[in-house]
């Protein structure tokens, strides 16, 4: 994926860190804001990225004969 596919978001910055439960951030340009709002200064953080894991089905060898 690219940065262009995310949108801006202090939750996606750099200078950004989400507080316990994602209700707000805290910004080290901005102080305390919402984990949707961005500013000038922002810069993009690949690590902060939320990726769902799938569940992989478990494997069965030899499948039930009905």
């Amino acid at each position: 994926m690219k940065k262009k596919d995310f949108e801006r978001s202090c939750a996606l910055c750099e200078h950004g860190c989400e507080v316990y439960g994602g209700d707000w951030c805290i910004c080290k340009k901005k102080g305390v804001v919402s984990p949707t709002d961005y500013c000038g200064k922002f810069c993009f953080d690949p690590l902060k990225i939320k990726v769902s894991v799938r569940k992989i089905p478990k494997f069965n060898p030899l499948p039930e004969i009905k």
